[in-house]
């Protein structure tokens, strides 16, 4: 797979998520280890822009917290950033809320948490150059990406994108308004399937 730039905001906010949970300190670590002390104190930029920012960037970050924290610390650590990285997105992006909440007017928590989704779907598309959609199974949701920067280049025996996984959860529990969701991501590229998938149920349905 070759690798690609995505956009700087896209792996400033996993870098601020990462610090904000760990430390400067944690993050520097982390950074130093992944080989990318660049980004010591010199964040890439809060814009669009795909320049300098690459997926295997990403992955290299999430692999390094992985070695540094272990298994569980990093898929602690690595949920929390995904719940902030939706929750960070939607601040800077009022106007889009706003037309949001009024294309959810009056769905059922079902087709909002669906609706969610696919517009969170657009999203990570068009900023990290992948493919992204959902897709319904029976009373479920499948959020499934292609070419996902959280597992990009990695190889694994278990599920790696846990920033994916709280990204999800953050959106759904924004749209919806609701408990009882869970995320858990069942297919994953780094154990060698075609794109990642992550399966979305309420409970009691």
């Amino acid at each position: 797979m070759e690798d690609r730039f995505i956009s700087n905001m896209t792996f400033r906010v996993v870098l601020l998520g990462i610090r904000e949970i760990i430390g400067e300190n944690g993050l520097n670590t982390v950074l130093n280890y992944t080989k990318l002390a660049k980004y010591r104190d010199n964040l890439p930029p809060n814009d669009h822009e795909k320049n300098r920012s690459l997926a295997s960037e990403v992955a290299a970050v999430d692999g390094g917290v992985a070695d540094i924290f272990g298994d569980n610390g990093a898929a602690a650590i690595l949920f929390q950033v995904g719940k902030m990285q939706a929750k960070w997105g939607l601040e800077e992006n009022p106007d889009t809320v706003a037309a949001a909440r009024n294309i959810f007017s009056g769905m059922s928590g079902f087709d909002t948490a669906k609706t969610a989704l696919e517009l969170a779907a657009g999203v990570v598309a068009a900023e990290t150059d992948s493919k992204a959609w959902v897709q319904v199974d029976g009373q479920e949701l499948l959020y499934h990406i292609d070419e996902n920067t959280h597992s990009f280049g990695m190889k694994s025996k278990t599920p790696v994108c846990h920033v994916t996984s709280g990204f999800v959860t953050g959106v759904i529990a924004w749209a919806t308004g609701e408990g009882g969701w869970t995320v858990q991501e069942e297919a994953c590229m780094a154990m060698g399937a075609p794109h990642c998938t992550h399966r979305v149920r309420k409970a009691g349905q």
